[in-house]
């Protein structure tokens, strides 16, 4: 069988939950499944300067087509056009697209489709402009209609897609992700350096958009830190405003903005940490709960959307609108010791070849 994977969200060079995504899957499906043809698809009109050879092996193949974004985007969403088989002169069996982007159907071929969350559906005014007519031109409606099946990431998101888009429950398969085991364990010290950490510190870590509940999350830490002045919030993550409205955070000296955290320091400053505090308005699944298990850290999350069903029992749970509450829990989180040690069978839900398997048998 030839199956197309479709690589169009690592071009930004971003590493964000999709891109992350999109890398683990990917290479593990083309890892289980040798008897399978993979065409690992690149969409961009300059050269791609991101290496991608590590997918290469004996059963893929790279083949990069070189039309503008912006170009191809409109014309696979209003025309239904060009058809990727003929486009990738190639004989396909299957698309497979880890995110969601347009795309032309075709009885030749199979469509496949993980769709990770609807918060553009719920909350439009948290993405910027360019984002909106993005999502407009991308019409979920219609696109959902060519896909011969969809793959979420949370029961959560499953129940969101099938209340406003009804594509039938047998269309739809939750395959929960998983969680990268490469942890790099660095010197704290270095760390510690390279990202002017304070001694002791919550961590924070996501983008930072408004859906994320950043600034509750910073005034109900403020309202603890009054009393216990001891500690400090590092919110780790960047701001992008070609994808999300602009925010205002009030500042505090107790408060740290690191940025990007990069994929090989990620150990550290979690392990490091008192404790995650991940308190989103909405959310498909919720990656740093997960990571934060594995580093053994007390987590406090939100009781609401995806994360109070990906949250591991021994986890706290706030309202994220509330900021008394957010600010009790975080007391609570502070009296918690560390390590936390959490079940083995919670940790063995979240693992990539798991959820390449269980969508590799709808191939």
């Amino acid at each position: 069988m030839n199956i197309v994977l479709d690589f169009r969200s690592l071009l930004s060079g971003r590493i964000s939950g999709v891109e992350n995504y999109t890398r683990e899957l990917c290479f593990e499906l083309i890892k289980q499944n040798p008897h399978h043809h993979f065409i690992i698809w690149v969409n961009n009109f300059k050269k791609s300067k991101i290496d991608f050879s590590h997918f290469q092996s004996k059963n893929s193949d790279i083949i990069q087509t070189r039309i503008p974004n912006k170009f191809i985007n409109i014309s696979l969403s209003l025309f239904n056009f060009p058809k990727i088989d003929k486009l990738l002169k190639q004989p396909i069996d299957l698309i497979l697209m880890p995110d969601l982007r347009p795309i032309s159907s075709s009885k030749r071929y199979r469509i496949f489709c993980t769709i990770h969350d609807l918060s553009f559906h719920h909350f439009p005014k948290y993405f910027s402009l360019k984002s909106r007519l993005w999502y407009k031109l991308l019409n979920l409606k219609k696109l959902i209609k060519k896909f011969n099946h969809i793959f979420t990431v949370s029961e959560f998101t499953k129940s969101e897609i099938l209340k406003y888009f009804h594509p039938g429950k047998d269309k739809i398969t939750v395959a929960y992700p998983g969680v990268p085991l490469h942890f790099i364990k660095q010197s704290f010290a270095h760390i510690q350096a390279k990202y002017h950490l304070p001694e002791k510190y919550f961590l924070s870590l996501s983008t930072i958009e408004p859906r994320k509940n950043i600034k509750n999350t910073l005034l109900g830490f403020q309202t603890f830190n009054q009393s216990n002045p001891s500690y400090h919030l590092v919110i780790a993550g960047k701001q992008n405003p070609n994808l999300f409205a602009k925010q205002n955070l009030p500042l505090n000296p107790h408060v740290h903005f690191t940025g990007f955290i990069d994929e090989e320091d990620k150990y550290a400053v979690y392990q490091h940490s008192q404790g995650l505090i991940y308190l989103s308005l909405y959310e498909g699944f919720g990656l740093p709960i997960i990571e934060a298990a594995h580093a053994q850290i007390p987590i406090l999350t939100s009781n609401s959307t995806s994360t109070a069903e990906i949250a591991p029992l021994k986890a706290l749970l706030a309202d994220p609108k509330s900021r008394p509450d957010i600010s009790l829990k975080i007391k609570k989180l502070s009296e918690i010791q560390k390590p936390v040690i959490y079940p083995q069978p919670y940790l063995d839900k979240f693992q990539w070849q798991k959820t390449a398997a269980l969508i590799s048998k709808y191939f």
